[in-house]
């Protein structure tokens, strides 16, 4: 059902969000407010203290900087843990999210509802395999995350560095590959010949 409910009842605190700042078209989604109106309620779920927002944030920043006091709103009854799944699928269908992002979300996720793997995927609509991957990248030191978020390193190479357990090496490498701008085949195959020597030391 439909409603309109005050704004300031809104909690917005659904761990789902972008580094990024807006897009530059809030601006557009402001001024189509004005113009038409909200064409799209936001939807929330009630909480002791209010309603906590589900879905629908930039709407909400929207109508809260054009002054409204009250905003169109779906009351859903879904649990904490469905109205993260369903905030984390509307961020996949309205800009994906990278896969430095999607990591670290999946990462936040596990440990602040405590899920396992199986739990995980089915609520986020994940592969095993995604999930594995989102592991293995949130693992990275901060600067190649950072890389692959700024397309410095792609997601190929990235998966390749996770591949080398010391850290210290794993650093070396991706100073490597920023300067000499390897491909991704190219990184692979580093990493095989590091990994290969690294196996004869301990055996010779």
């Amino acid at each position: 059902m439909c409603k309109e409910i005050p704004i300031n009842e809104i909690i917005d605190d659904i761990s789902l969000i972008r580094k990024e700042k807006f897009d530059d078209d809030l601006d557009y989604l402001e001024q189509s407010i004005i113009n038409y109106g909200l064409l799209c309620p936001i939807i929330v779920r009630e909480v002791p203290n209010g309603y906590q927002l589900v879905s629908g944030r930039r709407r909400l920043i929207a109508c809260k900087r054009l002054g409204y006091k009250t905003i169109p709103a779906i009351v859903k009854e879904v649990t904490s843990d469905e109205a993260i799944e369903i905030a984390f699928q509307e961020n996949v269908q309205r800009i994906p999210f990278s896969s430095i992002e999607e990591a670290e979300i999946i990462d936040k996720i596990r440990i602040e509802k405590k899920m396992i793997d199986k739990d995980l995927c089915e609520a986020l609509g994940l592969s095993l395999n995604e999930v594995n991957l989102g592991k293995r990248l949130n693992d990275l030191p901060n600067n190649v995350k950072q890389a692959v978020s700024e397309g410095k390193l792609t997601e190929r190479q990235a998966l390749s560095l996770t591949r080398i357990n010391d850290k210290e090496i794993q650093l070396k490498v991706f100073n490597k590959l920023i300067s000499n701008y390897y491909s991704a085949g190219e990184t692979e195959d580093l990493v095989s010949e590091l990994l290969e020597e690294n196996i004869k030391s301990q055996v010779y």
